[in-house]
């Protein structure tokens, strides 16, 4: 349509997906993966023991309105958050409501979030902001509101975030690559080591031992200080000549046995 101008809020919209595409905003600290750590201690976990196989286990508790149900909570205690960014995964735990007991980033009081969080071995994430729980399918957030000390939000989205799916992808390529480098150089080394492997004559056996435990570099290396192939074939003629010399003296000596009268000449 000839004439047609846009409304501003599209025009600047336009502009700031452009401008927020092209920076790069995955790799921006707001949405950059942290750092993988080992975890040690990072998370306490405590069952509350009504049920053998450690699940939620269900409960009835009498009261004046009739039977209730009561569903014991597990407690996690992030005993370290907040004291950086950073990841590291998590244990198999059974799911289920959860108690998650940690400081708050900025005021460093005690916070005490009910969640229902699924089963499975998570990754878990700190940042100064938020406590994640990454699973396979979905992330369970619980964010510390900075306006608010007696509030936290839990949040549960699916997926594991396209940032994470992109790093995690740009891993993957880089170990495939690293894989098909190394195959690459060891079947490099095969075929120099099978190009250096040459048909030897009989001299070769007076010259060279076993070879068979070494390892495909060791033979190479054998191989290459074989002499050569013309040197190889004078030794082998060298050595029928000596039998034939040896053959000859052993043949006179038993003919002069068997005729004493015999008289050796000199021709």
């Amino acid at each position: 349509m000839d004439g047609f101008v846009p409304p501003r809020w599209i025009v600047r919209l336009s502009a700031a997906t452009l401008l927020w595409s092209g920076l790069g905003w995955c790799e921006h600290d707001l949405f950059a993966q942290h750092g993988r750590v080992g975890g040690l201690d990072e998370l306490v976990i405590l069952d509350p023991g009504k049920h053998d196989r450690g699940l939620p286990s269900v409960d009835l508790i009498p009261s004046p309105i009739g039977t209730q149900i009561d569903i014991a909570p597990t407690t996690h205690v992030h005993r370290f958050y907040y004291n950086g960014d950073k990841e590291y995964q998590g244990p198999l735990i059974q799911g289920g409501p959860t108690i998650v007991v940690a400081t708050h980033p900025r005021t460093n009081k005690r916070m005490y979030i009910d969640v229902n969080l699924p089963s499975g071995a998570p990754i878990i994430v700190y940042d100064k902001c938020s406590i994640t729980y990454v699973y396979q399918d979905r992330r369970v957030v619980l964010g510390f509101a900075p306006l608010s000390d007696e509030r936290a939000s839990v949040t549960y989205l699916p997926g594991r975030g396209l940032c994470r799916l992109k790093q995690e992808h740009i891993q993957a390529v880089k170990q495939k690559h690293v894989a098909a480098a190394q195959q690459h150089g060891l079947g490099h080394a095969i075929h120099d080591a099978g190009s250096s492997v040459v048909k030897t004559v009989s001299g070769a056996f007076g010259t060279v031992g076993k070879v068979t435990g070494e390892s495909i570099n060791h033979v190479k290396t054998t191989v290459e200080r074989l002499p050569p192939v013309t040197q190889l074939q004078s030794i082998a003629n060298q050595r029928a000549e000596r039998g034939l010399r040896e053959a000859n003296s052993q043949a006179q000596k038993l003919n002069e046995l068997k005729n004493p009268d015999f008289i050796k000449t000199n021709r």
